[in-house]
């Protein structure tokens, strides 16, 4: 059962509505609806046979249980996913004041779903890249530098990607959240095209944030704080057939400060049919963090960011069949990640420390740490031909 202490034990949403809102001592003000979730799918409204949520509902129950704070919100979606996602909402309606008892399904944070396939959807005719990498950085700054040129060598390498018109690189001084936020209000696409935002910076999350937010308040270090659904919901704004957001850091609850100096270099394209086939063949949206909910993403200064090196490593080995579909590839990019991790650590573990604080810290934090994977926030896609 869930026990007295449910409230102690369930510290993050779960289960989800795909809405954002505002939480105060009332319940919940919704402010943002999500296309094709739950809450546009309610049931119990008098002469209709579904209804949606809007922007100004105020939600005030959930299963006959008063929403007075987040731990109320959180826990009541938590029993409901333990019957199988299915809640009532009582919802005072902005339009008319009156309260309604809706019914829903609730969706699993993290889940996979797969989106509505446009009519006459056809392969991506275009892939279009922002590449984002923190390489003034004391710490991380080498190896994002690394994965920077690395996945750039990627993606150029894509069938007809021209670097003139389709790729956005933010490094040094430019990766800072003002900046990526403009370059991707300026980015052009069009519904037939894909479009891959890659970030390899400082991250955590903010518990406090997490309210409806898939990645559960998590936020890059770019300058100041970016938060990961604010650059998501950007570059879903775009209206690309394909959505990716995918990022090399940490998903910890403490930020640490950037503390330097890599330097980009240029590589020759790399033509990877996994990359293209990712890209080119699927629509919908993808949103993977490289580390798990309270996990450092470690970062080499030769190699880069381990989840980066596994993720290439996969696309390299499945190069060979030539086509990929995102959950296996996802898949075998966590096993990949976790095996780059446990030998790096065991590796760093054997040597003799230097004794010095910042060497005691590494050991501390590695051997805490039990393991890396990455996380997916997002998963709702389908293959097109």
């Amino acid at each position: 059962g869930v026990g007295p202490n449910a409230v102690e034990r369930v510290l993050r949403l779960e289960y989800q509505l795909r809405i954002l809102a505002r939480y105060h001592s009332r319940g919940l003000t919704v402010t943002t609806v999500m296309p094709d979730g739950p809450a546009t799918r309610m049931t119990g409204l008098p002469g209709y046979e579904t209804a949606t949520l809007e922007p100004g509902d105020l939600i005030t129950h959930v299963d006959g249980r008063a929403i007075h704070s987040r731990e109320d919100y959180y826990v009541a979606m938590y029993l409901a996913g333990l019957r199988g996602g299915e809640v009532t909402v009582r919802v005072r309606d902005r339009n008319t004041g009156r309260f309604l008892d809706l019914t829903t399904i609730a969706e699993k944070v993290g889940g996979e779903r797969k989106p509505h396939l446009p009519e006459h959807a056809r392969p991506a005719a275009k892939v279009k890249a922002v590449l984002v990498a923190d390489t003034n950085d004391t710490a991380i700054g080498a190896g994002a530098t690394k994965n920077l040129s690395d996945m750039r060598a990627f993606v150029t390498g894509l069938p007809g990607f021209n670097p003139e018109t389709d790729l956005v690189v933010l490094s040094g001084k430019d990766a800072n959240a003002d900046a990526v936020m403009r370059a991707v209000a300026r980015l052009r696409t069009s519904e037939n095209d894909a479009l891959l935002c890659y970030v390899a910076c400082h991250g955590a999350y903010d518990d406090r944030l997490a309210h409806g937010d898939p990645s559960g308040g998590h936020f890059f270090q770019l300058g100041k704080s970016l938060m990961r659904r604010s650059l998501f919901s950007s570059l879903q704004s775009r209206g690309a057939q394909l959505t990716v957001l995918i990022s090399d850091t940490c998903n910890g609850s403490v930020y640490e400060p950037p503390r330097v100096n890599g330097t980009e270099s240029d590589r020759p394209p790399i033509v990877s049919k996994a990359l293209a086939d990712l890209l080119i063949h699927h629509v919908g949206v993808v949103d993977v963090s490289g580390a798990s909910r309270g996990q450092y993403g470690w970062y080499n200064s030769v190699t880069g960011g381990y989840f980066t090196s596994g993720m290439l490593s996969t696309l390299q080995a499945t190069d060979a069949s030539g086509t990929a579909d995102w959950k296996t590839f996802l898949a075998q990019t966590s096993e990949n990640v976790s095996k780059i991790y446990l030998t790096s650590k065991e590796a760093h573990l054997a040597k003799p420390g230097n004794g010095s604080a910042e060497d005691l810290k590494t050991r501390r934090q590695m051997s805490d740490q039990k393991d890396q994977r990455p996380q997916i926030f997002v998963l709702e896609i389908a293959r097109v031909e």
